[in-house]
């Protein structure tokens, strides 16, 4: 069981915890502040009393025993049922000599990891559509001289990807004249249109 902490007008629902060394909850910031009986519930308790699962109350105790032995931040990220949780221990310094308590923040990344997963998605279609059309492309930054080639960008040259180093030049060398003219037109136009501004 892990609280139903999920997007409300799409900001990222969080829940933050202080705990101490002997893992009870001593406090309790809840983003969704309807949930105050969810508070009442935890507040007082250890981890092994709030309701999670077996696997998940021995994964939150090794990874906060982790944080209070290193005093360094830990973080882990959990999939429960169809959501998905980042759960990050922050020790707490407040006496020199002794660790006492750490924040713990959870937060719902459900949406982040859809959003993710579908750009991954996204890519491969992109990179198999150009595959099967032949169709490369590149990315180059006049400013940095940052040029980027496709895998396909190569091929389309005949060369392996990352056989020869892309540079503008080398690209623009082997353009037809005509399509250079147009190019070279169109950067004209810009410059001028830059020096006016």
């Amino acid at each position: 069981m892990m609280p139903n902490i999920g997007k409300i007008n799409h900001v990222e629902e969080f829940l933050v915890l202080r705990v101490n060394r002997q893992h009870t909850i001593t406090h309790v910031i809840y983003h969704n502040k309807r949930e105050y009986k969810f508070r009442k519930q935890i507040l007082g308790k250890t981890f092994e009393h709030v309701g999670l699962e077996q696997d998940i109350y021995e994964q939150c105790i090794a990874h906060l025993n982790m944080a209070f032995a290193n005093l360094e931040q830990e973080v882990f990220q959990k999939q429960i049922g169809n959501k998905h949780y980042e759960v990050t221990y922050v020790p707490e310094e407040r006496d020199k000599e002794k660790l006492e308590t750490a924040l713990v923040i959870v937060r719902d990344i459900t949406a982040r990891k859809q959003i993710k997963e579908e750009l991954v998605r996204s890519q491969a279609k992109f990179k198999m559509a150009g595959k099967l059309a032949q169709v490369g492309y590149f990315e180059w930054d006049e400013a940095s001289g940052y040029v980027y080639w496709s895998d396909q960008q190569y091929r389309n040259y005949g060369y392996a990807p990352n056989e020869v180093t892309p540079t503008a030049e080398f690209f623009f060398s082997r353009l037809y004249p005509d399509d250079w003219n147009v190019i070279q037109e169109v950067l004209a136009k810009r410059d001028e249109k830059m020096q006016i501004e």
